[in-house]
């Protein structure tokens, strides 16, 4: 499988984040290119949570770094997802947010429940932790395909394609990936999950 473009993924589409936290990086991130006019552009980007406190929270960061315009921020608790419930969107996000086979199974129903098919389900996984094996076995056996991601192939793909503005990348030698508070990417993997069901 070939790894699709960051504008297949994320021009012109509904982007849902899961378990966003506090904080909803991955929906910021993506929210600040856009207001750097890229030529990347969302149709909507949801941050979600399950939990309200949480939710609360986030959608003050929201509005503390002026992307109220850009990003809808909504309580979505994956335990508790109604059969009717499909919010029919084209890319999901999320980070860090499996911590045992419960969450795995729910994270699981919550993409059936809520992604388009032909879909993208992108996130950031740890290297070990209880309930990451469940839930990359039901991805799989639900008719999606895993592609592992290189942060160095998103950035040069990006550059490439004018994507991205080349101030907002950082052109380090890093064999794969980003830094953040605490430490770096090296125990995380990024994974992109092409949707292949029924096909």
């Amino acid at each position: 499988e070939n790894m699709p473009t960051f504008r297949a993924m994320f021009h012109d589409k509904e982007v849902i984040e899961l378990g966003a936290g506090a904080a909803g990086l991955p929906s910021m991130a993506l929210a600040k290119l856009v207001d750097n006019e890229i030529s990347v552009r969302p149709s909507s980007i949801i941050a979600t949570d399950g939990v309200d406190e949480i939710v609360g929270v986030l959608e003050g960061n929201v509005v503390r770094n002026n992307l109220e315009s850009s990003i809808h921020v909504h309580h979505l608790d994956w335990n508790h997802m109604q059969p009717h419930m499909h919010l029919a969107v084209d890319t999901i996000i999320f980070s860090d947010c499996i911590y045992n086979e419960e969450g795995a199974d729910a994270l699981h129903n919550a993409v059936l429940h809520l992604l388009r098919k032909g879909g993208f389900v992108l996130g950031v996984l740890p290297d070990f932790r209880v309930g990451l094996n469940d839930f990359e076995t039901k991805m799989k056996q639900s008719g999606f395909v895993p592609v592992d991601v290189s942060i160095k192939t998103i950035e040069k793909d990006a550059v490439n394609a004018s994507e991205v503005p080349s101030n907002l990348i950082n052109r380090s030698e890093r064999t794969n990936g980003f830094l953040c508070a605490g430490g770096s990417d090296t125990n995380y993997r990024t994974i992109l999950w092409k949707d292949r069901r029924d096909r």
